[in-house]
């Protein structure tokens, strides 16, 4: 009489067949059929370094018709900030990225009557996702009378990507500026810390403070 074969051998054996049917179905999607579609990638990310900065948020309520949503630099520029536009509303919180803003913009989008102007500085902490997050944001923002982009600096190729692909939105919709704070930090390293990223004082907060402003009323 024959032996049967043990349980063991029968659960080895189905692992094998499941494991060679993966096999052939990513060899035909990606060698035999149709390769899926490459998603873009910006070059190697580089976090920003954070320890200049306490870990903090910081959100000033004004009468909602600019908002502006921001990272570490707008936190350390919001006394300048306020000095241009007493009125504003400031969101800002230290490494926070493109993502991590789009529900401070959904946020400001619901409420009524909607900003006039809402600042979008988000540019500087660069992850995976934040080409599509800025996607996002521009759709979100898209009903906004004025939306202003800020160009984030921190000598990496990623920040300078992120950079470039915000430029680019000039012209996309009527209703978006860019104030190009990479070029103004590119051209004075003297507002910036040590670190080459945050800003070093007063002086570099004001000029931070400017080139928004600058952008806002264009």
């Amino acid at each position: 009489m024959a032996k049967k074969p043990s349980r063991f051998l029968i659960v080895l054996l189905c692992a094998m067949i499941v494991s060679l049917s993966f096999a052939w179905v990513s060899y035909y999607i990606t060698e035999g059929g149709t390769k899926p579609p490459e998603m873009p990638v910006l070059p190697r990310i580089t976090l920003v370094p954070q320890e200049t900065y306490a870990d903090m948020t910081l959100d000033v309520v004004g009468d909602g018709e600019i908002v502006m949503i921001g990272d570490s630099l707008m936190v350390g520029s919001t006394d300048a900030l306020l000095e241009i536009f007493p009125q504003a509303s400031i969101d800002g919180k230290v490494g926070r990225s493109m993502q991590g803003g789009i529900v401070i913009a959904q946020r400001a989008v619901m409420q009524k009557p909607r900003p006039k102007v809402v600042v979008v500085e988000l540019a500087t902490n660069i992850q995976h996702s934040t080409m599509s997050a800025l996607e996002d944001m521009v759709f979100l923002l898209q009903d906004i009378p004025k939306v202003v982009f800020v160009t984030g600096y921190a000598r990496t190729k990623s920040t300078d990507a992120v950079a470039e692909l915000i430029r680019g939105l000039v012209g996309r919709s009527g209703n978006i500026r860019i104030a190009d704070w990479a070029a103004v930090a590119d051209e004075h390293p003297e507002y910036l810390a040590g670190d080459g990223i945050h800003l070093r004082n007063n002086t570099a907060n004001a000029a931070f403070a400017q080139c928004l402003a600058e952008a806002i009323r264009s």
